[in-house]
């Protein structure tokens, strides 16, 4: 079923009601880790469903609409991390600030149970950021155009948008904390390919994310290019590519700021 969900939702169509009624029969057999990730492969269903019904992501004809739908189907993602088995345990390794490997992206990373288990909690990041982003479009889009609101009402707007940012941010980092994980902090040990296609998608999307800083671009990219030269894997070579334009025209654009501001002095 994900190879079909995944396909649904970069194409913004629904996923079809048989394979979804098939997948709900299908859970009565599963092992407690196999349910669990059919689960959630549900609920980015009604991700792909919502999102199959706008034109496109800056279609706010039913602006009101939607940010109720994201913000309730938020709550059931975080629902779903409230109810999993066991081995969807980790464990959090602190970093010292001064013993930083050029692996590990903040002051922790996480060790999972089984890069299984490690893609799937990536899935469900995925998911919430890309939800969490177009809830963060609809709910600024309603907070810019529309002044009739009480103060309630805009301040439960208000309050969504913080959510939504913050939501990214840790996702984003949560993502990130997986890295050593999957490619091993002993870069002197050749990482499984399996590895390296279960990571390359999430961290190359929390690194596009509204919330993504410079920083962040760099220490994406410098993996995404480790992925590429270990692995083998060319796509991982063409998002390196992208995040190095995008990095080299932030530096242009700060540049010129720059001198345009000596200038003015």
């Amino acid at each position: 079923m994900s190879v079909q969900i995944a396909s649904c939702i970069q194409r913004h169509t629904a996923v079809p009601n048989s394979i979804t009624e098939l997948t709900k029969v299908s859970l009565q057999y599963e092992s407690p880790v196999e349910a669990a990730s059919t689960k959630l492969g549900l609920l980015i269903t009604e991700h792909a469903a919502l999102r199959a019904s706008m034109k496109e992501a800056q279609d706010y004809e039913n602006a009101s609409s939607i940010v109720a739908s994201l913000w309730a189907l938020d709550l059931n993602y975080l629902e779903w991390t409230q109810n999993l088995p066991p081995e969807f345990a980790s464990t959090q390794i602190p970093v010292g600030a001064g013993s930083q490997p050029k692996e590990v992206y903040g002051n922790h990373y996480r060790v999972y149970s089984s890069i299984w288990i490690a893609g799937i909690w990536n899935n469900y990041r995925c998911a919430r950021i890309l939800a969490n982003e177009l809830l963060r479009g609809q709910v600024s889009h309603l907070l810019q155009s529309n002044n009739s609101y009480n103060d309630e009402e805009r301040v439960s707007y208000e309050n969504i948008l913080d959510s939504a940012i913050a939501a990214i941010h840790t996702l984003s980092n949560d993502i990130f904390a997986s890295v050593p994980f999957f490619l091993s902090a002993n870069t002197n040990v050749p990482p499984r390919a399996l590895a390296g296609n279960l990571l390359m998608w999430p961290l190359y999307l929390a690194s596009q994310t509204s919330t993504a800083s410079d920083e962040i671009c760099r220490f994406a990219a410098d993996r995404l290019a480790f992925i590429a030269e270990n692995i083998g894997l060319r796509q991982a070579a063409s998002m390196v590519q992208t995040l190095r334009r995008r990095l080299d025209v932030e530096e242009l654009v700060d540049s010129v700021a720059e001198m345009s501001m000596k200038e003015a002095l």
